[in-house]
Formats: C-alpha cells, structure tokens, sequence
C-alpha cells in the first residue's frame, strides 16, 4: 500500500483524485497549498503533475497571493484549510478578488469540522459571500465534488 495514498474516500481525497484527473485534460492546471499536501488531497496531484505543484510551507497569505501571479495563462487552484484561507482574506481582497484574477479556492474543512475549534469554517459562506462576482459552492456528495 502506498503511504502516500489514503485508505478511505473523503472529501480531500476525492477532490485530490479529481483535480489530479482534471489535470491530464489541462496543461494550465496548477495545485497551490500552504503545508496542507496530504490535508486537502492534493498528494495526488503532486504524484502526477510534480512541476505544477506547489507548497509554500505554512505561509497561507503567500500561497494566496503567489497562485495567480505564478505565471500567465496559469489556471491555479489554491486548496487550503478554511481557517488559513481567513487569515488570508486581506490577500484575497486585493490580491485575487479586486484584480479580477482566475482563481479557484478548494476551501478544506468548510463549514463544521471535526478537526477541533480553531479548525472550523463556519464563517466562510459570510465572509466570502460579501465578495461581488465569488461564486460559493458546497458539494453535498462525491458526485457533486466531481463536478458532475
């Protein structure tokens, strides 16, 4: 067994999987975190598109601000737990939002999570919705994650 794979489906996993896939169709594609490889399933992405991976460590801000300016025609996908993505919200404002810059969020451990107290998401449907032209979307099933 790889020990770089998870045993079980969830929500990182199927995500990682799908955008790993959606990456063979897409040479733009490019996965961005910020220490959260294996938390947001993005460890199959790096398996299979090493050169369009990137980890910035446990910078969040930076990741925010790096994923569109990385290099034009780049088609990033910042995948970070939600409570990072807050303390990011200043680079989202000014660095994605009022640029009109194409980014994608892939918000972990949105909404009730059971990673503890200072890993909640309860905030993210009201800070982001505050934001003219964010488009907010929670999947309900592995059928909706997939984009299907």
């Amino acid at each position: 067994l790889d020990p770089d794979v998870s045993k079980e489906d969830s929500f990182s996993t199927v995500f990682g999987q799908q955008l790993a896939d959606f990456g063979e169709q897409d040479t733009a594609l490019c996965a961005v975190t910020a220490a959260m490889k294996y938390g947001t399933g993005l460890q199959y992405f790096y398996k299979r598109h090493k050169e369009r991976f990137f980890d910035v460590g446990m910078a969040e801000q930076h990741a925010v601000t790096f994923a569109p300016g990385w290099r034009a025609g780049a088609a990033p996908v910042v995948a970070i737990y939600s409570t990072f993505l807050q303390r990011s919200y200043d680079q989202l404002i000014h660095d994605v939002h009022l640029q009109g810059l194409n980014v994608l969020f892939a918000i972990d451990r949105a909404g009730f999570a059971g990673d503890g107290e200072t890993h909640q998401g309860i905030y993210d449907a009201a800070y982001l919705s505050q934001l003219e032209h964010m488009k907010v979307a929670s999947p309900a099933n592995y059928a909706e994650l997939r984009f299907g």
